[in-house]
């Protein structure tokens, strides 16, 4: 087995000598009362630590005979090299003999050269996981090494946790900073004050763990414990820093944070249901988190309720928590959820795995992934790809939320982008509940009469594996999965024969399923059909544009557009006005909405998933 590498960037601190550590301290500065006397001098302190009593309030969660384990459950959401160092690390620990490797991993932990004032950088995850399982190790390490090295690494482990503390994440903090920071400056604190409770340097920094992991739970979240965008992939990092601390307040009966932290950490269970697919996989992550299962039945057992674990039966069955007995349907939250402040929108046809599940990302930039029967059909960035008059649209600020509509039939939400010069772009994002279908659509609107060359290259992002298999005298086609079709889509805007060289095409490039449409115009729209049912679209199916009236004339494709799609005997329509809403007719249909997507009934009446007022913002 490959030593252990501390990683040579991680310089943070360097061993305390004996007259400037802990040793040096008076001892009544060093030890509080729950220290025994016979216990407070030299190779006797490793002793006792090394077979204090069980029950005693630094054991449980953290016991020296639960040491591998605690060590084990650090490895959550962590990266591979650090999850294979902890599991050394533990494996080490369990030994009946001090292996030389941990002797070995310890002097090169401790041998690390220091630096007074650390940068942002040098506080990264890797660095502070390992630094939190050093701490959870140290009354495993008093039977282990001896007392110099011993106290080396705890004055090490207090200085870490000062240096933490002189960085602040900010208030727009990149992942990997907050994480570390919850790391550093939260479980460290409160492992150290939980471990070794006798020294009263170590005990003092409780409160100091608590505010810090008070300040991460309400400030990182958005109310419900929804974490904002940009964080949906280390979700599993935080989720698992949180449930540890929470282990160790729950069993000292000291909770590691406040009350309301404490709401937040329930809520974050909740919504980290609903991000987390069925093999454990969380969206733009590249493969499951390490022990998901642990994570969660540890994360229910401390904040779970019964609508929780239904949900968890559903998402998650392995998780023993969810599997102990069988919870009614009815019990289960929505599935989907959309938070402003968070830019991180879920619109979901259920809680069991296999369903469809369209999570959209819009901090900065718009990520979205879409997952059907456990595949990633799309995940990535969409990026911003439309010109006028031949030159790329800037944005002019950020995407914000213009519409969101959740019931029992659909998921809708709606993305708007103001541009330089006037004009925005609006993405629209549509699942059905129960039919398996759903739309994308980007749309460019400008100010003022006057006509310009548009175009809108839409470049979604295709999942691992995924490819888009062109019908060859039709511009419809397949998303494969390994050579297997998994969805059918439709370009709705495009004339359906390829004979037809009009306005653009539906292909696949590099990566990208690629729709391309221009013309001249005020406004202009390129939607996408997705029909999630390979049964249901290999057979006849066909889309038209269809004519929009208003006072008995036909309007233009710059005031309001309809589309139907069929597959089958089923048939959908589309309905989007670009102008102001005002009473139009399209098939019969009368309407005077901004917006409305529906299934036609066999009676040719439409039953509508949502329509959006034209009063609404």
């Amino acid at each position: 087995m490959a030593t252990v590498d501390t990683h040579p960037q991680d310089s943070l601190t360097k061993p305390a000598s004996a007259s400037e550590g802990l040793r040096s301290l008076p001892a009544a500065e060093l030890w509080s009362p729950a220290a025994q006397a016979d216990a407070r001098e030299g190779a006797a302190w490793l002793g006792y630590l090394a077979q204090r009593n069980p029950t005693h309030p630094g054991c449980g969660w953290l016991a020296p005979a639960a040491a591998a384990d605690a060590i084990a459950a650090l490895a959550w959401g962590a990266s591979p090299d650090t999850a294979e160092w902890l599991a050394q690390l533990g494996s080490a620990l369990a030994a009946n003999k001090t292996p030389r490797r941990l002797e070995a991993c310890l002097l090169e932990e401790l041998s690390s050269p220091v630096s007074d004032s650390p940068a942002p950088d040098s506080l990264t995850v890797d660095f502070a996981l390992r630094s939190v399982a050093w701490a959870a190790a140290l009354p495993a390490l008093a039977s282990r090494v001896d007392a110099d090295a011993w106290w080396s690494l705890c004055d090490r482990l207090m200085a870490i946790v000062g240096q933490a503390e002189q960085i602040s994440p900010g208030e727009d903090p990149e992942p990997s900073e907050a994480i570390a920071q919850q790391l550093l400056a939260g479980e460290l604190p409160l492992t150290l004050a939980a471990q070794l409770p006798e020294l009263r340097p170590l005990k003092r920094l409780r409160p100091l763990a608590k505010t810090n992991l008070s300040e991460g739970l309400t400030g990182l979240t958005d109310g419900e414990g929804l974490l904002q965008g940009g964080f949906l992939e280390h979700t599993p990092l935080l989720l698992g820093c949180w449930t540890r601390c929470g282990l160790i307040g729950e069993s000292a009966d000291k909770r590691a944070w406040s009350s309301g932290a404490d709401t937040q950490y329930g809520w974050l269970v909740r919504q980290t249901l609903r991000l987390v697919g069925g093999k454990g996989r969380f969206p733009f992550a590249d493969a499951p988190v390490k022990g998901t299962l642990a994570l969660f039945d540890a994360a229910l057992d401390l904040a779970g309720d019964e609508s929780d674990l239904a949900a968890a039966q559903r998402r998650l069955p392995k998780v023993q928590q969810a599997a102990k007995r069988k919870l009614s349907a009815s019990l289960l939250p929505e599935p989907s959820n959309h938070s402003e402040w968070a830019h991180v929108a879920v619109l979901a046809a259920g809680w069991d795995a296999a369903a469809p599940r369209l999570t959209v990302d819009y901090a900065q930039n718009v990520r979205m992934e879409f997952v059907c029967e456990g595949k990633r059909l799309l995940s990535g960035e969409w990026p911003l790809a439309a010109s006028l008059e031949g030159q790329p649209v800037e944005p002019d600020g950020d995407w914000a939320e213009q519409c969101w509509f959740s019931d029992e039939d659909c998921d809708y939400l709606e993305l708007t982008l103001d541009l330089v010069g006037g004009g925005k772009i609006e993405r629209q994002f549509f699942l059905s509940r129960e039919d398996g279908v759903a739309y994308l659509s980007e749309i460019l609107m400008t100010e003022g009469e006057g006509a310009k060359a548009m175009r809108i290259e839409n470049r979604l992002p295709l999942g691992p594996g995924v490819a888009f298999s062109a019908e060859e005298e039709t511009r419809d086609g397949w998303l494969t999965v390994k050579g297997k079709p998994a969805a059918g889509v439709l370009p709705l805007a495009l004339p359906e024969w390829r004979a037809d060289p009009r306005c653009g095409e539906l292909n696949q490039q590099d990566e990208r399923l690629v729709g391309v449409i221009e013309r001249i115009g005020r406004n202009l729209v390129n939607p996408l059909w997705i029909d999630l049912s390979p049964k249901r679209f290999k057979k006849q199916r066909t889309w038209r544009q269809l004519t929009v009236a208003q006072s008995l004339e036909r309007v233009d494709h710059d005031t309001a557009v309809a589309f139907r799609a069929q597959a089958g005997k089923e048939q959908w329509v589309v309905y989007r006005s670009l102008d102001p809403p005002a009473n139009r007719t399209f098939i019969g249909h009368n309407l005077a909405s901004e917006g409305l997507i529906g299934k036609f009934l066999a009676s040719g009446e439409i039953d509508e998933y949502f329509e959006i007022d034209g009063d609404e913002d």
